[in-house]
This record gives C-alpha cells, sequence and structure tokens, in this order.
C-alpha cells in the first residue's frame, strides 16, 4: 500500500490516506496507527486492530506468554538471555489478524502454540538476538501461518 497524502480531517490526528472503503477515503492516523474512514463530514473509527498496539513483556526463562485479545504481538524484554520459553497465540484472533513476536534477547528453545480450536504452521523453535517473525489468522480454517 502506498501513501497517497496526508491531510488533517476534523476529529482526527495528522493522517496519511492511503485507501477507500466503498469510495470514502480511508486514513491512519500516523501518531496511534488508528484507521478511520470518512464519510461526507463523518469521521468514523474503522473496527480493525490498532496498528501500533504491541505490548513490552518482561518474562524470565520458562515463561508461558499468551498475546492478549485486541493486542498486534508481543515484544519479549528479558534482562539475558532465555533458556526457555513459550508464546500462546490469543484466544478470540481477529479475522485475518497478524502478530509480531519478537525478543531483545536470545530464547534457545522456543515454543509458539495455538490456543483452543486453532492450529499453527510454521513456527520457529529459537529467537536469535533482536530476532522476530510475523504470523496470519486464516478464519476460514482457524489456523496461524507464518508470513513475511
Amino acid at each position: 500500500m502506498t501513501t497517497k497524502d496526508v491531510r488533517v480531517y476534523p476529529g482526527v490526528p495528522p493522517a496519511s490516506v492511503f485507501g477507500s472503503a466503498s469510495g470514502s477515503p480511508i486514513v491512519i492516523n500516523t501518531v496511534t496507527g488508528s484507521l478511520y474512514y470518512l464519510r461526507g463530514d463523518v469521521v468514523t473509527l474503522i473496527p480493525v486492530l490498532d496498528i501500533l498496539d504491541i505490548p513490552i513483556a518482561v518474562v524470565s526463562t520458562g515463561f508461558d506468554y499468551t498475546i492478549p485479545d485486541g493486542k498486534n504481538g508481543v515484544i519479549f524484554k528479558p534482562a539475558g538471555l532465555l533458556l526457555t520459553g513459550t508464546v500462546r497465540m490469543p484466544v478470540n484472533p481477529a479475522a485475518n489478524q497478524r502478530l509480531t513476536i519478537s525478543s531483545t534477547q536470545v530464547i534457545t528453545t522456543f515454543t509458539v502454540s495455538p490456543n483452543t480450536g486453532q492450529a499453527i504452521l510454521g513456527t520457529p523453535v529459537t529467537l536469535a538476538l533482536g530476532g522476530s517473525f510475523c504470523m496470519f489468522f486464516n478464519p476460514a480454517d482457524s489456523t496461524w501461518y507464518p508470513v513475511g
């Protein structure tokens, strides 16, 4: 997606127009990452996840972390090397949701698990220093797929 221009609309912080929904411009708030669409003079928040909503989790070896619903991933920020750890996908993922999972330190034995009723394919078994990966949720088969 390419940005067409940058505009300021009433009720919306500085935003970049990048597409349209049924002929109405879609804008992204360049500060919060929220998506909006405009219909006439009405500004409406699009009910999607905020792009920049990724928590930072301070974890220790042996952690078991479930990504909260409505979040777009997690950044693990441990004090040092992690020998083992598990991350679980959100309980109620959004349709076509993408998650980014990263770590500021090495995780030598890393497990990525689906939640109840979900499947997952192609996950890493270790995470390098500063490493990250992205997963996509397909609601048609309730499966998380690697992307990127």
